[in-house]
């Protein structure tokens, strides 16, 4: 059982997922980009919608384009309608709108805002992405980007976990699935208090939300940055009925391989081996929402 006071386990491996390559693999290289969902709450002639906004950092062919956008908050789904007038461009892939929304159903839209959501898009080539979102507070920013660390959004009853807790443990396919929502389009880094050069050193490990990976160590001395990119192959995965999860991956047509655990607070520790290797540990990281791909000025 993962708790918050985590402790690294050996070299034994979770549970096999099973279709998870299938399901990542599935995006080819062109559509490999990193998707980005901007969302809003937005309210006019005293209605309330839910608004997201997609865009992609490579040109993507029509077979990539959005066909359906859900976005999903807790266990409540709302489907989305691309606005009326929305063109899909190759990096803009249009505004995207739920329905407008009254009284206490409004009401539960606008306590939205401050909290992380999942924007699930389906491609017009069949392949499903989940994209985490942070909704930004009244007056804030778009909800693309967080350089802080995590904090547990708030509801009407108080702190809601960063993780939703299935209330039994669950492994392989089913725990990917369940997990799947908070580790693609996520980082891992050693800089609690935001990104390099706000720490001197900055260790980041990207996931992107098609199944791209990254590595980038940040430092001042004149060229001696790290920026390594690749695709992973997810192997195991599991989850504890706190909410708390673990994940294993393999890099390098698996050479590398990442073994993570991450408490219910969002915080990182795991290893590394190459080759099966003697584990290398990572530790003191934290989870973070959206990715943030690129090199260490991007």
């Amino acid at each position: 059982m993962i708790g918050c006071g985590m402790r690294l386990l050996g070299v034994a491996r979770l549970p096999l997922v099973v279709s998870v390559a299938l399901l990542l693999a599935a995006l080819p290289a062109s559509a490999r980009a990193s998707l980005k969902a901007s969302t809003s709450i937005q309210s006019s002639a005293g209605a309330t919608r839910i608004v997201v906004k997609l865009s992609s950092t490579n040109k993507l062919s029509a077979k990539h384009t959005p066909r359906t956008v859900n976005v999903k908050a807790g266990k409540k789904r709302y489907k989305l309608s691309r606005a009326r007038g929305a063109s899909i461009a190759t990096f803009s892939l249009g505004t995207w709108r739920s329905a407008g929304f009254t009284g206490s159903a409004a009401a539960k839209v606008l306590a939205l805002q401050g909290t992380h959501v999942t924007v699930i898009v389906r491609l017009v080539g069949g392949v499903t992405t989940n994209l985490g979102s942070k909704v930004p507070k009244p007056g804030g920013g778009p909800g693309t980007t967080g350089p802080s660390g995590p904090t547990s959004p708030t509801g009407p009853s108080g702190p809601r976990p960063l993780f939703t807790p299935p209330g039994r443990v669950l492994t392989g396919t089913e725990a990917f699935n369940s997990i799947s929502t908070y580790f693609l389009n996520s980082e891992f880094s050693d800089c609690a208090g935001g990104r390099w050069p706000m720490c001197s050193v900055e260790n980041r490990y990207e996931h992107g939300a098609s199944g791209a990976f990254e590595y980038h160590r940040c430092q001042w001395a004149s060229g001696s940055d790290i920026n390594f990119y690749d695709s992973i192959h997810v192997t195991g995965a599991e989850q504890a009925p706190d909410g708390s999860w673990k994940i294993e991956y393999t890099d390098q047509s698996g050479k590398g391989f990442y073994h993570w655990e991450v408490s219910t607070t969002g915080a990182v520790n795991g290893y590394y081996s190459f080759e099966r290797g003697p584990p290398e540990q990572l530790l003191n990281l934290v989870w973070r929402q959206p990715a943030h791909l690129g090199d260490c000025y991007s």
